[in-house]
């Protein structure tokens, strides 16, 4: 049986009251807050200093979150992608690795380390070839039922690659 509350799993949804308690509880938090419209989303990009991440506010596995933005075209795609899941939020980039830690009671039980997609060019297929030849690997599928997951080449992916010149 499902031992993790309806109230803690709400919690956990909502970004922006995860942060405001986690603040309170003394962990730092990156500074952002949710936004109206992608002008809005500029004007707090400003403010707290780029590079900044946009993305949904109520969402789980990465769906719509768009990291190291630095210029306003990338923001509308981001803003754009992040708003398809509800609320968009803006906050600080923090460069590192992004970790997934479960907790259970007061143990940390379960930790992982999630790392970007990539693929590695041969000098002979597009990227987009190179992703459909990662994505034949047994192991990936959609979501976290599975121990990789698909890469997918949607409108973020296409703007990270266009602001890197591929």
């Amino acid at each position: 049986m499902d031992s993790t509350s309806a109230v803690s799993e709400s919690i956990a949804q909502d970004k922006d009251l995860t942060k405001r308690l986690l603040a309170a509880a003394g962990v730092p938090v990156p500074i952002g807050r949710p936004v109206r419209d992608v002008d809005d989303a500029w004007a707090v990009a400003l403010e707290i200093g780029l590079p900044v991440v946009v993305k949904p506010q109520d969402g789980n596995q990465g769906k719509g979150v768009t990291v190291n933005i630095v210029g306003r075209d990338h923001m509308a795609v981001a803003f754009r992608a992040a708003a398809e899941h509800g609320q968009v939020m803006v906050e600080k980039f923090l460069p590192g690795n992004d970790y997934r830690l479960l907790v259970v009671g007061s143990q940390m039980v379960a930790a992982s380390r999630r790392d970007p997609p990539q693929v590695i060019g041969d000098g002979q297929r597009s990227v987009r070839e190179l992703v459909d030849a990662v994505n034949t690997d047994p192991r990936r599928g959609e979501g976290h039922a599975t121990s990789l997951t698909r890469i997918r080449l949607d409108d973020i992916a296409l703007a990270r690659l266009g602001n890197a010149g591929a």
